[in-house]
């Protein structure tokens, strides 16, 4: 019994992946999709703070973490990505 329940739920999260398809705008190519945007963003918001409480924090040079928020702001601003809708912001961690 147990196992008809396991290869159920397989076949549930299956049928779901492989139906749960969008057009992405940007590249105009079919693509499969667990979650809407803001679902995405909303779980990079909460998990950033754990990323870099793991990763020692914010790195102790003020003026290296603005260079690398510039770089990574430039970055968006040049390319495709700006047209993505997602927010981005740049941090430096520690990495001790």
């Amino acid at each position: 019994m147990m196992l008809m329940i396991g290869l159920a739920m397989a076949a549930f999260q299956a049928f779901k992946y492989y139906t749960n398809t969008q057009v992405n705008p940007l590249t105009g190519e079919d693509q499969r999709v667990q979650w809407t945007t803001e679902e995405e963003i909303s779980l990079g918001l909460q998990s950033a703070p754990q990323m870099a409480q793991q990763h020692g924090g914010l790195h102790a040079d003020q003026r290296a973490r603005d260079f690398v928020r510039q770089v990574g702001e430039r970055l968006v601003d040049n390319t495709i990505a700006r047209q993505s809708g997602y927010p981005y912001d740049f941090h430096l961690l520690a990495d001790e």
